[in-house]
């Protein structure tokens, strides 16, 4: 079964591995999948802090430092950061 993800196995595994176990698991368990889909977020999320030299890592490298940082929310587009609090909310719920 080709992934929406496969683009990110290359280079990043992990984050690739939670995509993927979030894709797989969305009709079948979505609790699991929520779960997951909050695991590739915070991967994604780290990978940019760590890739953009713009951004400072906050006091704590939790979820909610990083997301709610506002550097990190000026650089999002506007639409973007209801999607990301709201998996971020549902992976905690899961």
């Amino acid at each position: 079964m080709n992934s929406n993800f496969d683009f990110l196995q290359e280079n990043w595994k992990e984050l690739y591995q939670a995509s993927l176990h979030a894709e797989k698991a969305v009709y079948t368990a979505p609790r699991t999948s929520c779960m997951y889909s909050r695991r590739a977020l915070e991967l994604a999320i780290k990978k940019i802090y760590q890739l953009d030299s713009t951004l400072n890592t906050p006091y704590q490298e939790t979820l909610s430092a990083m997301m709610y940082d506002k550097d990190f929310k000026d650089n999002l587009d506007p639409h973007l950061f209801p999607r990301i609090k709201l998996i971020k909310k549902l992976g905690n719920q899961a």
